[in-house]
């Protein structure tokens, strides 16, 4: 994975090294051909570079209350705000954030960790009803980790499809947010989902989304990764890179 700065300084180094390059070839007495293949090779080199950064975009998720609105903003373009917690109630923090992020002009979504304590029908309601404020919020991460489940695969196989079910009819997109060994614990390795987006939880600290990745649940590839965690205007936040930036505008589609 490549890092890239748009500064002069660096398009400098760059170019001295290319200008250097021809100069060797140049005083070594190689023809012209041969010049022009080399030439040719770093030009597709540059191109491939340049199409990774392209290719991947940032960005952040976080559970606790905006410490400083002011900061946070200047500072994040893409962002995923948890909407509903595991005790089986809307996360307090969901409302307050929304509020003070209201002059924000970037992509703003929402992940659940869903609980089955409370009934399917109910916590889609709920949720439904926290998010449906915001219009910014149009896709939700439903996120397959921790203990709280039940031991039979088949119970929470079948209470992920219901839930599924019922957020798509408040016209949401669904993702979920998990990785191998949980998906394995929790759902046996169930393929019903695939045709959803797959948010993959791998803290690596590498943010090249598909590196490392071995399929599972009928994903062949993940849309998004979380690499790591950090902190950003005094809150702790989960940090995750997505393969193409463009998907962060359309909400994981």
């Amino acid at each position: 994975f490549f890092f890239f700065f748009n500064d002069t300084a660096t398009t400098e180094i760059y170019t001295r090294s290319i200008v250097g390059s021809v100069r060797c070839v140049q005083e070594t007495g190689i023809n012209a051909e041969y010049m022009g293949i080399i030439l040719m090779r770093i030009l597709v080199l540059c191109i491939l570079l340049v199409g990774s950064m392209a290719a991947t975009g940032y960005f952040i998720d976080m559970w606790e209350e905006i410490r400083d609105p002011k900061c946070f903003i200047a500072a994040v373009k893409s962002v995923v705000f948890r909407v509903y917690t595991s005790i089986g109630k809307v996360d307090p923090n969901f409302n307050k954030n929304m509020v003070k992020m209201k002059d924000f002009k970037g992509n703003m979504s929402a992940y659940i960790v869903p609980s089955q304590k409370v009934e399917v029908k109910k916590q889609a309601a709920d949720i439904v009803a926290a998010a449906k404020n915001y219009t910014q919020i149009k896709m939700l991460a439903i996120v397959i980790e921790g203990r709280d489940w039940n031991t039979d695969p088949v119970k929470n196989v079948n209470f992920l499809l219901a839930l599924v079910t019922e957020l798509k009819r408040s016209k949401y997109t669904i993702c979920i947010q998990t990785e191998e060994r949980a998906w394995d614990r929790i759902m046996d390795m169930s393929s019903d989902f695939s045709d959803l987006n797959l948010w993959w939880n791998q803290h690596d600290n590498d943010p090249e989304v598909g590196r490392r990745f071995r399929p599972f649940g009928g994903w062949r590839q993940p849309k998004a990764k979380q690499y790591g965690s950090g902190e950003l205007c005094g809150n702790s936040i989960g940090k995750n890179s997505v393969f193409n930036i463009q998907a962060l505008t359309v909400q994981f589609k």
